[in-house]
This record gives C-alpha cells, sequence and structure tokens, in this order.
C-alpha cells in the first residue's frame, strides 16, 4: 500500500497498522455510551471527525473502515480536498466541511461534490447564496457559532443580524448550528458558558421560526463528560481512534488504539564505551554498547524532541532512542536484546508481546499532545488496515 502514487514501490520497512476492528468498536461504544439513557428511537448519531488525513490514521482507510456505520450520521473534514477525495472514493455519506471555504472560487466544487459546508459569518452567507442564485441551486449548510473558542464562527451578539439576512435568502437552508468547546477535557464552568451562549443562540433560531435539523456541539471529551452538550449529534475524533481525550476517560467508555507505528532494524553495530552517536555529540556510549538503526526519522514525524528521551519495543523489550532524532533514521540502545538481528520487528506507537508504547507516553516523551503525535505522521509512511 504506497502512500506515493508515483513510485513503483515503497523499499522502507517502515509502516502504519490500523486496526479496523479498533475503530468500530470505539464508535460502537461510544454510541452506546451517548444513548445508554435515551428511551426514544431518536438516537443520538455521530459525525466522525475524519479530518487532517483522520488524525493521522489515513483518510481513505478509515473512512473505508466507517462508510457503512449506521452510527455515523455524517463524515467531518477540514478541508474541501478532503470532501473532494471522499467522493472520489464512491463515499456516500454526508460530509461536513468544518473549515472556511475562502476563496470564493470554491463554492463551484461545494456544489459540484455535494459537500455541506460551514457559513461561519453572515457575510460568507451572503455571497454563498449570490453565488446559488446564479447558478439556480440550492444546498444546506451548518452555521458556526464562535461560543469562545476565538477561531472562526458567527459572535453570539449577533443572532438577530444573522437571523434578518438569512429570511431574506432564498438558495441556501440553515440544516445545522454547531460551536465547538475549547476547554471541554479541563474546564467545567468555561463549557458551561460556552454552552449556554450556544443555548441563547439556538433559541433566538427557534423563536424567529428558524429550526435547524442538525444541532452539535460535543468533541470527543465533551460526549463523555456533558450529556448537556449532546443534542442529536455528537462530533467525536480522539476517541474514535482510541486516543485519550483526557487522563482516565477508560473509566467512562472503553475505547481500543486503533493505530501501531512500526519498522525493523535495519543496520547493526556494537560501539566501545566513550563513542558518540548522531549529531552534535548529544549521547555518549557509557559502556560497550549495541546500536540498532531504524529508517525513520522526523520526516516521517518522529519529533526530535524523542531525542535521547524516547523509547521503542524491540524483542518485547523498552530500549531507548539514543543520540538526536535524524531526518530519516534513528538509534536505538539495543544492548539488553538477547539475539537481536538486522530486520527484528521493532514497534515505537503500539503493543509487542506484553508491553505497549501509547500515542499518549510518546506525547510525554515529546512535552506535546496525543493529537500532534498521530496527525504529525508523514504521509511517506505507508497505513495499512489489518
Amino acid at each position: 500500500m504506497n502512500s506515493y502514487q508515483y513510485l513503483p514501490f515503497y523499499s522502507r520497512p517502515t509502516f502504519i497498522e490500523i486496526k479496523k476492528s479498533a475503530i468500530i468498536k470505539n464508535i460502537k461504544s461510544l454510541y452506546q455510551f451517548v444513548n445508554k439513557n435515551k428511551k426514544s428511537k431518536n438516537k443520538i448519531k455521530i459525525c466522525a471527525i475524519i479530518k487532517s488525513n483522520a488524525y493521522g490514521h489515513g483518510l481513505k482507510q478509515v473512512a473505508e473502515v466507517i462508510k457503512n456505520l449506521p452510527e455515523v450520521e455524517f463524515l467531518g473534514v477540514t478541508s474541501l480536498e478532503e470532501g473532494v477525495i471522499l467522493r472520489e472514493l464512491n463515499i456516500k455519506k454526508p460530509i461536513l466541511l468544518l473549515g472556511s471555504i475562502f476563496p470564493f472560487e470554491n463554492f463551484k466544487e461545494i456544489i459540484n461534490y455535494d459537500i455541506t459546508p460551514t457559513v461561519a459569518s453572515v457575510s460568507l452567507m451572503k455571497e454563498l447564496n449570490k453565488y446559488l442564485k446564479k447558478i439556480g441551486k440550492k444546498i444546506s449548510f451548518h452555521l458556526k457559532i464562535d461560543t469562545g473558542m476565538g477561531r472562526i464562527g458567527i459572535l453570539p451578539e449577533s443572532a438577530m443580524n444573522f437571523v434578518e439576512e438569512y429570511k431574506n435568502l432564498r438558495n441556501v437552508y440553515c440544516e445545522g448550528i454547531y460551536t465547538h468547546f475549547s476547554s471541554a477535557a479541563s474546564d467545567k464552568e468555561y463549557t458551561f458558558y460556552q454552552l449556554e451562549l450556544f443555548n441563547n443562540f439556538y433559541k433566538t433560531l427557534l423563536k424567529y421560526e428558524i429550526k435547524p435539523k442538525y444541532i452539535h456541539t460535543a468533541n470527543s471529551a465533551a460526549s463523555v463528560l456533558y450529556p448537556e452538550s449532546y443534542f442529536n449529534i455528537i462530533r467525536p475524533g480522539l476517541i474514535i481512534y482510541g486516543l485519550k481525550p483526557f487522563e482516565g476517560v477508560e473509566k467512562f467508555v472503553s475505547i481500543e488504539s486503533a493505530l501501531s507505528l512500526k519498522s525493523k532494524i535495519v543496520f547493526l553495530k556494537t560501539l566501545p564505551k566513550g563513542k558518540y552517536i548522531s549529531y552534535s555529540k548529544t549521547y555518549k556510549t557509557k559502556r560497550k554498547t549495541k546500536v540498532a538503526t531504524l529508517p525513520i526519522g522526523y520526516a516521517d514525524g518522529i519529533l526530535r524532541k524523542l531525542s535521547n528521551r524516547g523509547k521503542v519495543l524491540v524483542k518485547g523489550e523498552f530500549c531507548n532512542i539514543i543520540g538526536r532524532v535524524t531526518m530519516d533514521m534513528i538509534m536505538v540502545d539495543v544492548t539488553s536484546v538477547k539475539d537481536v538481528c538486522v530486520g527484528d520487528e521493532v514497534v515505537l506507537i503500539g503493543r509487542q508481546n506484553d508491553k505497549e508504547i501509547t500515542a499518549e507516553e510518546v506525547a510525554l516523551w515529546s512535552e506535546t499532545i496525543n493529537y500532534e503525535v498521530v496527525t504529525l505522521l508523514s504521509q511517506r509512511i505507508p497505513r495499512v488496515v489489518i
């Protein structure tokens, strides 16, 4: 499964495994969790966030896994290009474009590929309606409310302005409204403040007979922590992939990591005490050391922060990354590994025998977050669904 479509083959023994059953399990577990106390037939559905190459897991691969799941109502992407890729894969589910659609020339592709845009301002809504009127088309959109993220979205105090302008337009239909919580995993008070602003905006729409079909605010953390945020769709990202939105999430909902990052030893050497490893002489052997070289580096998304800090698994043993992470290679101390050989599998994220390295642990070593660890994994690494 070659990530570089123009190459005749892929030679490096470095790849990402995506466990299909884990993704399905995570979606179904979360769906059951949010609907556990719901007696009506109108179940809370999922807008599955597969933006940014499905958080590094592979847009095409993940879309193929979830495209027919009944729990998933929408697929959420961040760019028009992602939406086009999905349509060209013959994905039939509704696609919500969460990001900006500027420049306005993009309107054409939104229509051609049947993608639901986000409207984040009155001016954008009017420009979209103007374009649609000219070509004789009508489409639906989801209205984004900025309740405290400070990114894109119409401000709550502009509710009446939106109502007045929207009422005069005939080629656009407000099918959904949503907001995004900035701190759902860490700040309950601020999350409820955002939710209150959203509810007030929603009530204004209802007062003027604007009744969106879809209402959604809950990201992964809110889906677990705040039933008040559910409405009729939740919008999880991290949990779909078995990544933790906060420590202890497994006490609420059963999830399993879907991604494993693997490579193989391509070179072995034994160095005496006192020899330097990699650039800038940041590591000096303290004893006779067996060093393994792996064909993976920061061009693959292995953060340089892992230099002299990260670990990998070789034959079920934790081994330290030694020296600077380089562009295409890293070195590992395998002195303690019995019968280690060129060709032995190495796990950088995932499980080997009874031990595991999680994306959260890699994030801790790298002084970052699990989002960044997986989304930075280069598209030059093949994704293989197992």
